[in-house]
């Protein structure tokens, strides 16, 4: 079929309509259809932190972050609020695996309590140091390496602190010295060296570094601790003079916890001989007793 050729004016008036036409469509489209970057700016800015750390240690997509229309991201798990602002973060034993990325959970800055024992999380921790409402921090049983986050001591309000079993690695800051609100420190199963540091902190109550490569002696006020603290550690060694010995020698008055452990358990054998033989002696006179 022949096609009808439209008269000139009429053929410049159907293109002008069609490009308006077209032009209205892309207008349209942009305005609808959202930008996912400027999506993520109307969030929230804790769940923003959320869900880019969920994008680097949720591997296995275990957590049900969901952004639909009625989302309450107090609600999602692990998480806790007060007043609308994220206050407690616990994710323990959650098969989280992969890294702990940077700038993601340090924004929470309204955070005081952060919990994330127990997973696979791997590589170095990141700088926290901007959780200045941190109260207790949680790290233990994961794969974490690397030297001691010297960020971490500049967290004032900080009272627990649990980093064991990890693949931590290099010397202890003496910084720690300076968290004048410490009642708990675990740091036992890594791979910490040199000296301890010399946490004289009055509300220091637990303390467990056994199980690392410290070295030298342990302070008089350390010492109240039982030496099941510091157990394992080679070339540590609990001083009882002042100023303390350089060796490692009992006859210098300088004693590996594994030597006072050792004398416990010696102490204690002897003790339950003691009460056994006891116990025979009275079951004998008993028998003895019956039979006249």
């Amino acid at each position: 079929m022949d096609k009808i050729a439209l008269p000139k004016p009429f053929r410049h008036h159907y293109h002008h309509h069609h490009r308006f036409f077209t032009l209205f469509l892309l207008l349209t489209v942009s305005t609808v259809v959202p930008n996912p970057v400027e999506s993520q700016t109307q969030l929230p800015s804790d769940v923003v932190s959320l869900l880019k750390f969920k994008l680097k240690a949720d591997t296995n997509n275990k957590l049900l972050y969901n952004l639909n229309e009625r989302f309450n991201y107090c609600q999602w798990q692990g998480v806790k609020c007060v007043q609308g602002r994220l206050v407690r973060f616990v994710l323990q034993s959650c098969t989280l695996s992969r890294i702990f990325a940077d700038n993601t959970l340090a924004r929470l800055d309204q955070l005081r309590v952060l919990s994330l024992r127990n997973n696979s999380l791997t590589g170095p921790i990141p700088d926290l140091s901007t959780l200045t409402n941190l109260k207790a921090l949680f790290f233990d049983h994961n794969t974490f390496a690397g030297t001691f986050l010297v960020s971490l001591v500049s967290i004032h309000r900080l009272q627990s602190l649990d980093l064991a079993r990890n693949n931590h690695s290099d010397s202890l800051p003496v910084q720690l010295s300076n968290l004048d609100r410490f009642n708990n420190l675990y740091l036992e199963w890594n791979r910490f060296t040199g000296s301890l540091p010399p946490l004289n902190q009055t509300t220091l109550q637990v303390l467990n570094v056994s199980g690392n490569n410290l070295t030298g002696p342990i302070t008089a006020f350390l010492s109240r601790f039982n030496a099941s603290a510091f157990l394992l550690n080679p070339n540590l060694c609990v001083s009882y003079q002042n100023p303390p010995p350089a060796a490692n020698d009992p006859l210098l008055g300088c004693l590996s916890p594994n030597f006072i452990w050792g004398v416990f358990i010696l102490r204690w054998w002897r003790e339950l001989q003691r009460w056994w033989c006891c116990v025979v002696g009275a079951a004998v006179m008993v028998v003895v007793a019956v039979g006249w």
